[in-house]
């Protein structure tokens, strides 16, 4: 098993991973109807298998093994999966994967080691889900798949085609365990780092990677001092969970300041309020040519097509003199 999975990422791989990661839990949010705040692992997962009929679920092990003095042959945790399949494979095989995910005729196979804890289990089921949703479905993406097992010699290191989409699929499966909200609602609250752990099923190292990658990537602190705040806070250290309330609610407000803007298609930032009444002056046909030419995840295109959306329900169309050019917001045509 390896261990890049609990590794400091790169800022800028990390918030690309986790603006996917958002859109992915916001269609669970969808789905579940619950908050993303209330989300866990478990809603994840019953997304996938209730929304995805092409998955196959395959846990993997070298035979039997124990449970309460019990010799079973099976799935070791059923809770974690709905009927999957259980095979049973050499030890070399056993030892080199945790998880692989492979296009099988009309179908993708997800097979996952149920040798390691339950919490490893519950990361390498969804690892594979989002090589399932993110890569295996990009054909583009899915030749790197054929490299997967070819590591090179030194030190067992994914080759550098791979390891992007193992990053990936790393903070991923860690957001879907234990995403932002929640992680900032239990760190508010000042809930110990051992209530985490066993209110979202996430192991210790797998904790002190989402803390570390939470605290580097989003509240911006210093690589260097990431230690001196997670293991003081890992033994309940008060003044150090004050501190990170802090550096939280400094960033909650920043937000909401932020949020009182949009940038428009020319780098400018507008008032939010004066944008959206710009943009209710706009006809459907120009908000249409707006929404074509701006980036589709910012703040102006959401704006933008909503209330697109607003006029093609209820049939608002704009008055003569209260016509704008499209400039005023995104720039010139």
């Amino acid at each position: 098993m390896g261990t890049s999975e609990f590794n400091l990422v790169d800022r800028t791989v990390y918030h690309e991973s986790y603006k996917r990661a958002n859109h992915l839990l916001s269609e669970i949010s969808s789905y579940r109807n619950k908050k993303i705040v209330d989300l866990n692992w478990k809603d994840a997962i019953l997304f996938f298998e209730e929304n995805f009929e092409d998955l196959d679920f395959c846990f993997f092990d070298d035979g039997t093994y124990e449970y309460r003095n019990f010799k079973v042959k099976g799935p070791k945790y059923p809770s974690i999966l709905t009927n999957p399949d259980v095979k049973f494979l050499d030890e070399d095989t056993i030892r080199s994967f945790s998880g692989m995910t492979f296009p099988e005729d009309e179908h993708i196979a997800i097979m996952i080691n149920q040798k390691p804890n339950k919490e490893r289990v519950i990361f390498t089921t969804l690892h594979e889900l989002v090589h399932s949703y993110f890569h295996v479905r990009d054909s583009q993406k899915m030749q790197y798949f054929a490299l997967l097992e070819e590591k090179s010699e030194q030190n067992g290191k994914y080759s550098k085609e791979v390891q992007p989409l193992e990053d990936e699929a790393n903070i991923i499966a860690s957001i879907l365990i234990l995403n932002q909200e929640r992680l900032e609602k239990y760190l508010l609250a000042g809930v110990t780092f051992e209530d985490i752990m066993f209110q979202v099923d996430m192991s210790e190292a797998a904790l002190i990677s989402r803390l570390k990658n939470y605290l580097y990537n989003i509240l911006n602190v210093d690589e260097f001092k990431l230690s001196e705040i997670i293991y003081p806070y890992k033994n309940d250290d008060i003044s150090i969970k004050k501190r990170i309330q802090r550096l939280i609610t400094v960033k909650i407000e920043q937000q909401k300041e932020k949020s009182k803007y949009v940038t428009n298609s020319v780098g400018i930032l507008v008032d939010k309020l004066t944008a959206k009444n710009d943009l209710s002056k706009m006809s459907i046909g120009e908000l249409e040519l707006l929404c074509e030419k701006i980036d589709h995840e910012s703040d102006l295109y959401l704006l933008a097509f909503t209330e697109k959306l607003r006029k093609e329900k209820f049939g608002e169309q704009p008055q003569n003199d209260e016509l704008i050019h499209i400039s005023k917001i995104g720039g010139p045509l």
